[in-house]
């Protein structure tokens, strides 16, 4: 993407995270948010702009571990989103917004779940029966006292409202925002499978309560020698960990397209404050916002 197509005053939010999304790698996208991350400082263009120390190069890669979860999905899968921003999103925006608040939720969480279970179809419906935006089964939507998966309202309200559940079910060791990506885990395959991925963290000399480490186990649930032993048996877990990954992906471009819609593409500007990085963003193009 180049500088003037950045900072072109009449373009949409869309059409700039149609581009990135089309044409950037995940961790390209990264860069062009924050390319003094990936290069030393010393060789960054002079005609960049930075604000604050920079991140010092041991400390980049640990960094940009933080974002590992940006490459679980593939440009084409992007642009896919990127699209469906603009073309389904709106329908819902303010009902996952309302029920996000109401179960003390992020708002751009909520719709990353329900993108990743339903392509914010309200009509979707799995081969084993899971159905709605949501994607509750019928057993669980019986629980929430769901009567209808379909309807676009019971079933954020009876998603948000699982999760949230799920979420306090955690013990207090887990504190976030490792307790939301282990939630999210025990969403899509059970809190039961879960416990027994943490305790076979722990056997393992690792933290339980960090969901970097957890997550390496939660595979070995396939494996008939770890799962053999363990209370509730066999789960799908390289499944349950790209689920998680996919989500905290919509999750982290739903957030920066929300910040460009409000603020424009002054959040750039956050970002180099936040990171003490460089972006290929001219200072007179944008005006930097108070707050974000």
């Amino acid at each position: 993407m180049s500088i003037g197509k950045v900072s072109a005053p009449k373009i949409s939010v869309g059409a700039i995270t149609r581009e990135i999304a089309g044409r950037f790698s995940p961790l390209a996208f990264l860069a062009l948010l924050s390319p003094s991350l990936l290069i030393p400082a010393s060789t960054a263009p002079q005609a960049t702009m930075s604000f604050g120390a920079r991140i010092p190069l041991d400390q980049r890669f640990a960094y940009l571990e933080s974002f590992a979860h940006l490459e679980a999905m593939q440009k084409g899968g992007n642009t896919l989103f990127a699209q469906r921003l603009e073309t389904r999103l709106p329908r819902y925006k303010g009902l996952m917004q309302s029920t996000a608040q109401a179960h003390d939720l992020d708002w751009h969480l909520l719709a990353a779940m329900s993108y990743q279970e339903s392509f914010w179809n309200p009509d979707a419906t799995s081969p084993t029966g899971v159905r709605g935006l949501m994607m509750l089964t019928q057993i669980t939507a019986k629980e929430l006292a769901v009567k209808d998966r379909l309807d676009p309202r019971e079933s954020i309200e009876g998603g948000a409202r699982y999760f949230a559940q799920l979420r306090d079910r955690l013990p207090p060791s887990v504190q976030e925002p490792d307790r939301t990506w282990m939630a999210l885990a025990a969403y899509n395959m059970g809190m039961s499978h879960l416990e027994d991925a943490r305790v076979l963290t722990e056997h393992k000399g690792k933290n339980p309560n960090i969901w970097q480490e957890v997550k390496q186990q939660i595979p070995l649930l396939e494996e008939p020698r770890y799962y053999r032993y363990l209370p509730n048996g066999h789960a799908r877990g390289r499944e349950a960990v790209a689920y998680v990954e996919r989500i905290r992906q919509y999750r982290t471009i739903l957030t920066w397209h929300h910040h460009i819609e409000v603020y424009g593409l002054a959040v750039m500007r956050d970002y180099e404050r936040y990171a003490g990085a460089t972006v290929l963003v001219p200072k007179e193009s944008v005006a930097t916002p108070t707050s974000l």
